[in-house]
């Protein structure tokens, strides 16, 4: 499986241009995927990127799929975000996740999430982990499913790209009562 000749890590400080050339191609292939424009993006300063790309991999982080022995072959992206309050540090969000249409449906987009619910079971007092998906993406929605997510609700008008709203349904993973190993 083309999956395979990929690995996963963690993005660095190192990796920004790689990422930044990855999402605002993500950002204008799939705008009805993602809350935020190119414009938006691209307006996030250097140092910013930097600094969010340095936290506590408890707090945050990029994971990045690249082709095995090509440094420069960032072909998939998902990240998590930990909630910082004392009330909501027991969720994280998964954000972010995209693979390049080419490398679609090859076992890249599940290894990724793989790697992130992995990550997020390591983090001490974690215990859910939420993401909201377009209702229209029916393949990410499977993707997600498939690794023990459920819907637990749909936010009508999520946002609006070129005259259209898109709504998002809302999914979760108990990683504690999960039963995934």
């Amino acid at each position: 499986m083309l999956g395979d000749t990929f690995e996963i890590r963690r993005l660095g400080p190192e990796d920004i241009s790689l990422y930044r050339s990855l999402r605002m191609f993500a950002l204008q292939e799939s705008p009805r995927s993602f809350g935020e424009t190119p414009a938006e993006e691209s307006s996030i300063a250097l140092p910013v990127l930097q600094q969010r790309f340095s936290q506590d991999p408890h707090s945050a982080c990029v994971m990045g799929a690249f082709r095995v022995g090509q440094a420069d072959s960032l072909g998939g992206i998902a990240a998590y975000w930990r909630c910082p309050g004392a009330k909501q540090r027991h969720r994280a969000w998964i954000w972010g996740v995209f693979v390049l249409p080419e490398l679609r449906r090859l076992g890249l987009g599940d290894r990724l999430l793989r790697v992130v619910i992995d990550h997020s079971r390591t983090v001490p007092g974690l215990e859910v982990l939420r993401l909201s998906v377009g209702a229209h993406n029916t393949a990410a929605q499977a993707l997600y499913l498939r690794h023990g997510f459920r819907r637990i609700g749909t936010e009508p008008k999520s946002f609006l790209v070129n005259g259209q709203f898109v709504d998002e349904e809302s999914m979760a993973l108990d990683l504690v009562d999960s039963g995934q190993a």
